[in-house]
């Protein structure tokens, strides 16, 4: 895969207009002189055969992988874990489980994996650790 530099920054060459918009404003504080925003993990979404699918991070990354909900149901999420951590995810018409996912990723928030894939919690309270 093709990687990008930025100062000090080494990251995944990410084509989606998300990635675009977070690029501009690196390259922008470069020319400036100003401190680079912070990186966050890269995310995309599409839309096929009436269904929400988002993805965040890098699910290549991962060595282990956790799934919320039951593979091929109406609403399902996969999280890739990597030395304890959430290093990408992907979900279908579950948008809350993404924007979850990438807020623990940029923050490196520890999660418990069985807590993880239980459907029972609310994702969101797993953003505490």
């Amino acid at each position: 895969p093709t990687r990008i530099r930025v100062g000090d920054i080494v990251a995944p060459r990410a084509e989606h207009w998300d990635a675009a918009q977070h690029d501009g404003r690196r390259a922008a504080a470069t020319i400036l002189g100003a401190p680079a925003p912070e990186a966050t993990a890269p995310w995309f979404w599409t839309a096929r055969h009436h269904r929400h699918v988002e993805g965040v991070g890098r699910m290549a990354d991962a060595e282990t992988t956790i799934i919320r909900g039951q593979l091929g149901a109406d609403t399902f999420s996969a999280f890739g874990f990597r030395d304890g951590l959430i290093v990408g995810a992907v979900a279908v018409d579950d948008s809350n489980a993404v924007r979850a996912a990438r807020r623990m990723i940029d923050r490196a928030v520890t999660v418990d994996p069985q807590r993880l894939a239980d459907t029972a919690i609310d994702i969101r309270k797993l953003l505490r650790g």
